[in-house]
């Protein structure tokens, strides 16, 4: 009834009363169970990750997902890498996504009682896992493991976005990494193979590799 109480104060906006509520079954937590624990941790990390205080959300989402019986430990280790990630911790951030997206039984949020819900979650890490990616100087590594980890529902999507983000930045040599391993998917359709290799070939020619640049379009 407590946690039923605090997840509906946390749903309505009251967070003060959320709050005060999983703070208590905190304070006696040696005599509930390591799965009432774990949900008063994560509706407490919840809480402060939305008030962007992601340095104690960052411990909650830890102490959550140190109870055995926790929820959803995946969605924890999600909300855990945006909150590495905004504590300035990137490569850590990028490791836990990394982690998430190679475990299935992590990836299922819904126990397996709803197929779309979990499709739509591995899209999302996936998607993020791209964007964490960016903010780093990309190696071959990188791009592999992004084609890799990607549902073959948004593999181009995250290929793309990277690239375009590799190029914005000024990282032009792994702009052509993500650019080949993206052309390496035989089903990508005539005008967007025709548009990477339209901006393999602008790359290149900064670069002064006009030959090259001439040959990228074969």
């Amino acid at each position: 009834i407590i946690m039923q109480s605090a997840h509906l104060h946390q749903i309505l906006g009251e967070v003060d009363q959320a709050k005060r509520l999983y703070q208590g079954v905190l304070k006696e937590k040696s005599k509930r169970s390591s799965q009432i624990v774990g949900q008063a941790y994560a509706g407490l990390a919840g809480i402060q990750f939305m008030q962007s205080d992601f340095h104690r959300a960052l411990k909650n989402y830890d102490s959550a997902l140190k109870q055995r019986d926790s929820e959803k430990k995946g969605f924890l280790l999600y909300r855990k890498a945006w909150c590495l990630l905004n504590v300035g911790k990137t490569t850590a951030a990028i490791n836990s996504l990394r982690g998430l997206l190679s475990n299935s039984s992590l990836l299922d949020v819904t126990n397996g009682e709803n197929f779309k819900t979990n499709k739509s979650f591995r899209e999302d890490v996936s998607r993020d896992y791209a964007s964490f990616l960016a903010r780093k100087n990309l190696t071959q590594a990188d791009i592999d493991s992004l084609a890799e980890l990607s549902p073959k529902s948004v593999f181009e999507q995250n290929l793309f976005y990277l690239g375009t983000e590799a190029e914005r930045v000024g990282q032009h040599n792994a702009a052509l990494m993500v650019w080949d391993r993206y052309l390496e998917n035989k089903e990508i359709p005539y005008i967007q193979r025709l548009e990477i290799q339209t901006r393999t070939a602008k790359i290149l020619f900064d670069l002064n590799r006009k030959k090259q640049a001439q040959t990228a379009y074969k």
